[in-house]
């Protein structure tokens, strides 16, 4: 597990480590991508998420949480995403497809699948 550690409050995130950028061909992980249930999201997952709500945007960068599940209650499931294309607010609606980085640790002890967005659209 590659470990990330950052805080959230009133809104601002930060972030420590580095992050990379890897650099893949959108066409290939899309060609790839599946619709992975997620619990079962794991590092090098090439994953499709038909519809998603961006839950927090952070103020500068490229850092989304995004919900990918909507359950009885209402959206749940969060990943830690980095895009660098359009940009959302929260509670835009997306799909989105994008690679498996591994996961990133908050210090509320919550444990996050960290996805390299390839491409997003509005679901809308």
């Amino acid at each position: 597990m590659r470990r990330r550690d950052f805080l959230v409050v009133a809104g601002a995130v930060t972030l420590t480590g580095c992050l990379g950028s890897d650099d893949y061909d959108v066409d290939a992980v899309k060609a790839e991508a599946e619709q992975t249930p997620y619990d079962e999201m794991s590092e090098g997952d090439r994953i499709h998420v038909e519809r998603g709500q961006i839950r927090q945007v952070p103020v500068e960068g490229n850092i989304y949480f995004v919900y990918v599940e909507e359950g009885d209650d209402g959206w749940e499931n969060d990943v830690f995403a980095r895009w660098d294309g359009e940009r959302f607010e929260e509670g835009d609606t997306v799909e989105f497809w994008g690679v498996v980085e591994g996961t990133i640790e908050t210090e509320e002890g919550r444990v996050l699948p960290e996805v390299t967005v390839v491409d997003m659209q509005s679901a809308d």
